[in-house]
């Protein structure tokens, strides 16, 4: 009577088991704490997006208040004005000029 042997794994498939086992924890593990600092790179990326974004919008609207600003400084009904009252300055100053001198000789 032939008994068919049960091939019983030898010591050294054992080992490349264990060998391969213990592989495949360490890669498992590298790949959670790879897996974990994407994360927190993703996260600080974001935080970074987000001010860049507020300062941008903040930029923008001071951007267009100061376009205003230039806009009405550079009217020409504002430049009448200007000219207007610095007409009526420059008027006062004679005046008080030429009282102070009419008050000095008295």
């Amino acid at each position: 009577m032939l008994r068919v042997q049960q091939q019983r794994p030898s010591s050294e498939e054992n080992d490349s088991e264990i060998d391969s086992s213990g592989a495949h924890e360490t890669l498992v593990r590298k790949l959670r704490v790879t897996e974990g600092k994407k994360k927190v790179y993703s996260d600080q990326a974001q935080n970074v997006i987000r001010q860049q974004s507020a300062m941008i919008r903040a930029l923008s609207e001071e951007n267009s208040d100061l376009k205003k600003n230039l806009s009405l400084a550079a009217s020409t009904q504002n430049e009448i004005k200007d000219q207007f009252v610095s007409s009526n300055f420059e008027d006062l100053i004679s005046k008080h000029c030429l009282y102070k001198q009419q008050i000095s000789e008295e």
